[in-house]
């Protein structure tokens, strides 16, 4: 989900958007979406994990282990999102 904001004249317009968590991530926050804010070229992959953070408090350990996924691919820290893209959190897991 996606929703445009406006704000002043001297800051970029930014958009609302539903960032996608699954299993343990999903279970620790409590659901299985959360929303954050971008600006549309600005904000980097690396800026939303730490909206998450802030957003879910419970997340934050989890992040630093943790990949965002655009459009079903992974990207590298400083990818700047378009604002139009499914974003989700992948954290790490292992096993044998």
């Amino acid at each position: 989900m996606t929703t445009e904001s406006s704000t002043d004249s001297a800051d970029a317009p930014s958009r609302r958007v539903g960032v996608l968590i699954f299993g343990p991530q999903a279970e620790l926050a409590g659901k299985r979406c959360i929303d954050v804010d971008i600006c549309p070229g600005q904000t980097t992959a690396a800026e939303v994990l730490q909206q998450l953070g802030e957003a879910c408090e419970d997340l934050q350990a989890s992040l630093p282990l943790s990949r965002l996924a655009v459009n079903h691919a992974f990207c590298n820290a400083e990818q700047p999102l378009k604002g139009d893209e499914e974003l989700a959190v992948n954290g790490m897991v292992g096993g044998g």
